[in-house]
């Protein structure tokens, strides 16, 4: 089904599993891919604030000049954290800036 939101085929270019643990440190602002394509987040357990959800930068996607990219990693503007349930599945443009948050549980 999830094919059918895509307007073309894609292939999967590289899978990363992460793995929050507990006291684990904020990451830095980054995007996946800046060529195109998507980011596929599936949660494995239900993640909580504390767990330090993934944060996004929305529209960030849509920054040219590397000076902005550059100011959005130290003044982020419209920043949304989604908690995701187990099974929950988040996609997101991969030239989207984001990070996990720090772990404090």
């Amino acid at each position: 089904p999830w094919r059918q939101l895509l307007s073309e085929p894609e292939s999967v270019s590289l899978i990363h599993l992460l793995d929050s643990k507990p006291k684990s440190a904020k990451q830095n602002w980054h995007a996946d891919n800046t060529k195109g394509g998507h980011t596929v987040v599936i949660a494995m357990c239900n993640v909580h604030e504390d767990m330090g959800p993934t944060a996004l930068q929305l529209g960030s996607h849509h920054l040219k000049e590397f000076s902005d990219f550059f100011w959005a990693c130290f003044a982020p503007a419209e920043v949304a954290r989604p908690l995701l349930s187990k099974g929950d599945v988040l996609v997101y443009n991969s030239g989207v800036l984001h990070c996990g948050d720090a772990n404090s549980s």
